[in-house]
C-alpha cells in the first residue's frame, strides 16, 4: 500500500475516534516534500482531558490496520506515540490539545479532517532561521575540546572509545553547519535539504576509523583540517572571534602526545 493510501485509511478511521477535533499531516508530508523514505507524522487536535483515551484508540486503531512491532507512548500535558510496522512503516502521532497546537504553523502542515477551523487561524512559519552566533562558538571550541581528548584514548590504546570521539566530532561538524546555513527543515535523515550540494559533499567525504593507532590518528586530524577549513571563514564573515589560543594549544598537546602536525 502506497502511502497515499497508508494516509487517506488511517484518517479515515481516526474520524471516528470521540475526542479528535482535528487531524493534520505533520513532517515532510505536512510541508509536501515527502519522498517514499519519509515517516507518516500525524497531528491530532484532542480535546481538553481526552488525551489518554484517544492515545488508547489510536493504538487500537494501528494495531487493527497494521502488523505492529514496535510501540512507544509518551503523554503528560501533551503526548507521542511512535509505531513501527512489521514492514518497517514509521507512523508518528503527536497528540496536543487546542491550546499547545496554536503555536504550530499552518504552512508545515496539512489538514486530513478537522471538525471546526482550526488550521487557517495558524500563523505562517515566515520567520527565517536566524543563525545562533553564541551556538557557533559553542560548538567551535566544543570540536576543540573533543579533539584533544584523542591522546588520552590513543595513551589507553581505546581504539573503539577513539572512534565514538571522531563521530562526536563528525556529528559537531554536522551541527555546526546546519546551524550555519540552515534554509529550510530537512527533517532529521534528509541533511541534503538543510546544507549546501558543496558542504554535503565535505560532510560525505570524512574518514571513518575502523582500525587502531594509524587509522585514528590520521582521521582525528583529516577531520580537524576540514572542519577548520570550513568554520575559520563562517567566523571571520561575522567578525567573530575564534578560539585561537584554544586551536594552537590543541596542535601542539597533538603534536606532543601523538606526533601528528594539523
Amino acid at each position: 500500500m502506497n502511502q497515499s493510501r497508508l494516509i487517506d485509511t488511517i484518517a479515515k478511521e481516526a474520524m471516528l475516534v470521540d475526542g479528535v477535533m482535528g487531524l493534520y499531516l505533520g513532517g515532510s508530508h505536512g510541508r509536501k516534500t515527502a519522498d517514499k523514505f519519509s515517516d507518516l507524522d500525524f497531528v491530532a487536535v484532542v480535546a481538553p482531558d481526552q488525551l489518554a483515551y484517544v492515545a488508547a484508540a489510536w493504538e487500537s486503531l494501528v494495531g487493527q490496520l497494521f502488523d505492529v512491532v514496535f510501540c512507544r507512548k509518551q503523554l503528560g500535558h501533551s503526548g507521542l506515540i511512535n509505531v513501527i510496522t512489521s514492514d518497517w512503516v514509521r507512523i508518528d502521532l503527536f497528540l496536543e490539545e487546542p491550546l499547545a497546537f496554536k503555536n504550530r504553523s499552518q504552512d508545515q502542515l496539512g489538514c486530513l479532517f478537522e471538525s471546526m477551523p482550526m488550521l487557517a487561524e495558524l500563523e505562517n512559519s515566515s520567520i527565517p532561521h536566524e543563525v545562533s552566533e553564541d551556538r557557533l562558538s559553542h560548538m567551535a571550541n566544543e570540536f576543540l575540546r573533543i579533539l584533544g581528548l584523542v591522546t588520552i584514548g590513543v595513551g589507553r590504546k581505546e581504539w573503539f572509545l577513539c572512534t565514538i570521539g571522531l563521530g562526536h566530532l563528525r556529528n559537531l561538524f554536522m551541527n555546526f553547519a546546519i546551524e550555519a546555513e540552515k534554509v529550510n527543515d530537512g527533517g532529521a535523515l534528509h541533511l541534503s535539504r538543510v546544507v549546501s550540494p558543496e558542504t554535503l559533499r565535505i560532510l560525505n567525504a570524512l574518514p571513518v576509523a575502523n582500525g587502531e593507532r594509524e587509522q585514528i590518528v590520521a582521521a582525528h586530524v583529516e577531520t580537524a583540517l576540514a572542519f577548520f577549513a570550513y568554520s575559520k571563514p563562517i567566523f571571520s564573515a561575522r567578525k567573530l572571534e575564534w578560539p585561537e589560543a584554544f586551536e594552537m594549544a590543541t596542535r601542539s598537546h597533538l603534536a606532543k602526545e601523538l606526533g601528528c602536525q594539523l
